[in-house]
C-alpha cells in the first residue's frame, strides 16, 4: 500500500521555519559549538525508525530542508519552546535566571507541576507555564509568551491571584494538620505516661505547636512574563525591556504596605533592539548574557556570549547533541507543531469570538440607533398628526374667512351702489341748488327794478 505523503500548509510551513529554526544566515555557531554531519549520514539515522521516516515524510519539501540543516549543524534551534525549554533549564540555570531577572538570591526548593497549579486557557500563547517555591516561602510564575497577546498585565494579575489563594489554602492545611499531629503526639504522650509508671520507654519528642493562622504569614508572589514580542503599551519603552513593580504599595496619603502580588514584564523584542546598539567593547552583564541566549541568534552575539561566559556553552553544546538524536528530536518536534497547531485554533477562535462580540457591539448600536429612530419616527408621526389638524383648522378658518370676504364683496358693491345713488342724488341737488340760485338772483333783481320804479 502505498503511502500518501502529507505536506503541510504554507502557513504552517512558515511557522515551522520562522519559529523553531533561525534563518541560516542568522545563525552560524561558533566553530567548536558546532556538529556538522553530511546529509547522507543524516538521512541514514531517519531511515533507521518507521515512525521517525514516516514524520519526516510528512513534512512538505522546505521543512524537510530546514530539520535537515539542524541536523547537519547549519542551523540554531529556538530555545523558547517548551519541550526545548524545559530540558536545557535545570533547576540551578533557573535560579540563576531568576537571580538576574529578580535581582535578590534564589534558592528554588519545589517546582511544582503545572496541571496541580493552573490549567492556562490560553493554549500555546503561553508556551511555559513554570512554578517554582522558594526558601523564603515566596512563589515566582515564569511565564513566556511566544505571540503578542492582549491585556498581558490583567492576565498576570489573574495568575497572581490565583497563587494567592492557593497559598492561603496551604496554609491553612498546614495550620490544621500541625494542629492533629500536636494532638496526636499528646494523646501518644498521655499513653505514654501510663507506659512509664508500668517501667516502659516513654513517648516521642513534642512536635513544633500549632501556630494560629496569620495574614502576615502570606509570601510575596511574583509573576515574571518575558515577552517574545511586546504589546503596543510596551512596546512604546524604546529603551527600557524591563519593567518591575515595587516592593510596597504606597497610598495617596503616604502609607506604605508591603505588595503581596509582584510582576516584572521583559521585552526580548525591545531588548534585541538595545542590545544590538550597545558597546561591545564593555562586558555584558549577567542578566544581559541570560538575555542573549532566549532572545538572540547573531552568530558575533553568541561568540561574545560564550566568550565571557562559558557555561553558556554547554547549553548550546546540549542543542548540538540534539542532532546526534533525531527521534528525540522528532518527538519534541511533534510537541512544538502541536502546540502552534492548538495555539492557531486557539487564537481563531479568539478572533472569531472577538468578532463576534465587535458584532454583538455593532447590533446593539444598530438596535438603540433603530429604537431611537422609531421614536423619532413616532414624534414626527404624532406632530405630522397634530400639523395636519391645525391644516384642518387653518382650511376651516380660510373658508369662514372666504365667506366673510365674499359677504363682504357684497356689502362693498351695495355700498358702491348706494354711493352711486347718494352721488346721483347730490348732482341732482347741485343742479336743483343752482336753478334755485339763479332764481334768486332773478328775484333779486326784480325787487331791485320795483324798488327803483317806486322813486
Amino acid at each position: 500500500m502505498t503511502k500518501t505523503k502529507k505536506v503541510m500548509a504554507g502557513t504552517d510551513r512558515e511557522k515551522l521555519g520562522q519559529e523553531l529554526f533561525p534563518p541560516i544566515d542568522r545563525l552560524r555557531l561558533p566553530q567548536r559549538l558546532r556538529s556538522e554531519r553530511l546529509r547522507e549520514e543524516v538521512i541514514s539515522d531517519i531511515q533507521k525508525s518507521p515512525q521517525m521516516y514516516g514524520f519526516y515524510s510528512s513534512l512538505g519539501e522546505e521543512d524537510q530542508e530546514m530539520l535537515m540543516e539542524f541536523f547537519m549543524g547549519n542551523r540554531g534551534l529556538n530555545a523558547l519552546y517548551d519541550p526545548f525549554f524545559k530540558i536545557l533549564m535545570t533547576q540551578q540555570r533557573l535560579e540563576s535566571l531568576l537571580k538576574q531577572i529578580m535581582g535578590q538570591q534564589v534558592e528554588i526548593i519545589k517546582v511544582l507541576p503545572t496541571e496541580t497549579v493552573r490549567k492556562s486557557e490560553e493554549g500555546s500563547v503561553m508556551i511555559m507555564d513554570l512554578v517554582v517555591k522558594l526558601a523564603d516561602g515566596s512563589y515566582v510564575d515564569l511565564e513566556i509568551q511566544r505571540i503578542t497577546v492582549e491585556f498581558p498585565f490583567e492576565r498576570a494579575v489573574c495568575y497572581a491571584s490565583d497563587m494567592v489563594v492557593r497559598q492561603y489554602e496551604q496554609l491553612k492545611m498546614e495550620q490544621k494538620r500541625a494542629a492533629r499531629e500536636w494532638k496526636a503526639w499528646k494523646q501518644r504522650q498521655d499513653d505514654a505516661e501510663c507506659l512509664k509508671r508500668r517501667g516502659m520507654p516513654a513517648g516521642d519528642e513534642e512536635p513544633e505547636p500549632a501556630v494560629k493562622f496569620n495574614y502576615e504569614s502570606l509570601r510575596p508572589v511574583y509573576v515574571i512574563v518575558l515577552m517574545n514580542s511586546a504589546a503596543d503599551k510596551y512596546s512604546a519603552f524604546k529603551e527600557q525591556y524591563i519593567h518591575r513593580t515595587p516592593d510596597e504599595v504606597v497610598f495617596d496619603t503616604g502609607l506604605k504596605e508591603r505588595a503581596i502580588q509582584k510582576f516584572i514584564f521583559l521585552s526580548l523584542d525591545i531588548f534585541r533592539g538595545v542590545f544590538n546598539n550597545r558597546d561591545r567593547s564593555r562586558k555584558m552583564t549577567e542578566l544581559e548574557a541570560w538575555l542573549c541566549f532566549l532572545a538572540s541568534n547573531r552568530p558575533d552575539d553568541i561568540t561574545q556570549l560564550v566568550r565571557e561566559y562559558p557555561q553558556f556553552a554547554e547549553m548550546y553544546m546540549e542543542i548540538n547533541r540534539f542532532r546526534a538524536r533525531p527521534e528525540e528530536m522528532m518527538t519534541m518536534m511533534t510537541e512544538a507543531i502541536k502546540m502552534l497547531d492548538e495555539g492557531d485554533a486557539k487564537m481563531q477562535i479568539e478572533k472569531l469570538h472577538e468578532k463576534v462580540e465587535n458584532l454583538r457591539g455593532v447590533v446593539g448600536r444598530l438596535t438603540d440607533e433603530k429604537e431611537a429612530l422609531e421614536s423619532k419616527t413616532e414624534t414626527l408621526l404624532n406632530e405630522k398628526e397634530a400639523l395636519e389638524n391645525v391644516n384642518r383648522e387653518l382650511a376651516d378658518s380660510n373658508e369662514a374667512l372666504e365667506n366673510v370676504n365674499r359677504e363682504l364683496a357684497d356689502s362693498n358693491e351695495a355700498l358702491e351702489n348706494v354711493n352711486r345713488e347718494l352721488a346721483d342724488s347730490n348732482e341732482a341737488l347741485e343742479n336743483v341748488n343752482r336753478e334755485l340760485a339763479d332764481s334768486n338772483e332773478a328775484l333779486r333783481k326784480r325787487i331791485a327794478e320795483l324798488e327803483s320804479g317806486q322813486r
